[in-house]
């Protein structure tokens, strides 16, 4: 079995498949679900935490465990402390790469009570080790809402899904994690590995917001939040969505990323199109995608007459009709479009120096200048960030203070915050910083 890990790196974000074996695949997912406070094992009652003390010692332990239970079991003896002991038996045989045991330890427990969820969890556990990724997700599905394993189930199931490019439902899974212990922080930092794929700015900004308020983001998190707002991945990012779509023919999001990425590429419109084809004509993001390809190839009649045929609405497609607009000479529907087109998206500079152009050629300039002085200070934000991305110094202090300070200036509060907190940990003295970050 393969794990496929997330890289988001100045390039763009990447795949990048690790091999491990079965029993290190279920070992990495379970230490990365118990980053999660919440996601944590079965309590230990205080008798069994000697037969417990059996356990710990190897695959000699499991089989003692398996042994004192069998025999309490015989005799219709068998306490909840002993199971509860041999349950963490075989958690600890699977994090040990011990599956064998571990099965004949689940079994132990089957036959001692009806499965609870704690079996159904170590039972999608195993079922992984030995290459049933169906098979696990049906058991982890067993692990009701209100468990305390709940969410650690969730997370592995969209570790399965994702493993197997099928990111839609990863998404889900991942989801249902974070609903179910919202600080779930593993759980989080996949989903921002998906968002930031797929190109959904919004929702990854969101994401990355959250964090932020859970845990102290690293120049790392940082440098990636400040690149999502601006970045549209390239051709390698292609080839991974073409690998989810392939895995998961209904994913909508993926299709429509991968157009968006391939649309200013030459050569690459049968690929658009593709990309597209399965989707409803009527899909707003679909008719502003063709349309924008035909501006791109320079088809000015046909993409209006596609904008006016179309009844839908959104803020790709006001940007287009905004820009044929200006193209006519139409000031005044050109701003009505670009008023549209602006979102809830601070950092969205394209519809606020589009809306700037336009203002100016009414020759509102007071308007205008508002709109172009804030595309400026976010022009200013991404200049950094390129040149954090070059640096061979990283973390250098004032880098750090400068980023905080144009996201401050452009509005983007949070990731301001994230880079004065930066600045002061690589240099405590600097007040500037501290008066920064005190004033927000």
């Amino acid at each position: 079995m393969v794990v496929a890990l997330g890289v988001l790196t100045p390039a763009g974000i990447r795949l990048r498949v690790v091999g491990l074996s079965p029993s290190r695949w279920v070992r990495y997912s379970s230490l990365m679900a118990m980053e999660s406070p919440a996601a944590s094992s079965p309590q230990i009652p205080h008798e069994s935490r000697r037969s417990l003390r059996l356990v710990v010692l190897g695959v000699g332990g499991v089989v003692a465990a398996v042994a004192i239970v069998m025999w309490a079991m015989k005799f219709q003896s068998a306490r909840p402390s002993d199971l509860d002991a041999v349950w963490n038996a075989a958690e600890n045989a699977i994090n040990q790469g011990q599956i064998e045991p571990a099965r004949r330890l689940l079994e132990t427990l089957e036959q001692a009570r009806t499965p609870v969820a704690e079996d159904w969890f170590l039972r999608g556990q195993i079922e992984i080790a030995e290459g049933e990724p169906d098979l696990a997700i049906a058991s982890l599905s067993k692990v009701p809402d209100d468990h305390k394993l709940a969410a650690q189930a969730a997370y592995i199931t969209g570790r399965i899904e994702r493993d197997r490019f099928r990111m839609r439902l990863a998404e889900a899974a991942y989801n249902r994690a974070v609903r179910l212990e919202p600080r779930f922080i593993p759980a989080r930092r996949e989903l921002v590995y998906i968002l930031g794929m797929q190109i959904r700015r919004k929702e990854i900004n969101e994401q990355f917001r959250t964090l932020a308020s859970l845990t102290p983001l690293n120049h790392h998190d940082l440098f990636t939040w400040g690149l999502t707002h601006f970045t549209v991945w390239g051709p390698d990012s292609a080839e991974d969505l073409e690998k989810f779509i392939a895995a998961d023919p209904e994913d909508r999001a993926s299709r429509v990323a991968l157009a968006t990425m391939l649309i200013d590429q030459p050569g690459t419109e049968d690929r658009v199109e593709k990309a597209l084809a399965p989707l409803p004509a009527d899909d707003a993001e679909v008719v502003a995608l063709r349309a924008e390809l035909k501006l791109n190839h320079g088809q000015i009649d046909e993409a209006k007459a596609m904008l006016e045929k179309s009844k839908a609405k959104g803020p790709r497609l006001a940007m287009l009709r905004g820009r044929l607009a200006l193209v006519n000479g139409d000031a005044d529907g050109a701003i009505a479009e670009f008023n549209r087109a602006l979102s809830d998206e601070p950092y969205d500079r394209v519809s606020i120096a589009n809306l700037g152009k336009a203002l100016l050629l009414k020759g509102d300039r007071s308007a205008a200048e508002k709109y172009l002085a804030r595309a400026r200070k976010l022009d200013q934000v991404y200049n950094l960030i390129n040149k954090v991305s070059r640096s061979t110094q990283e973390n250098q202090a004032v880098d750090l203070k400068n980023l905080g300070k144009a996201c401050e200036d452009a509005g983007l509060v949070d990731e301001a915050r994230g880079w004065y907190t930066l600045a002061i940990s690589r240099d405590p003295l600097d007040q500037e910083s501290q008066q920064a970050l005190h004033r927000l």
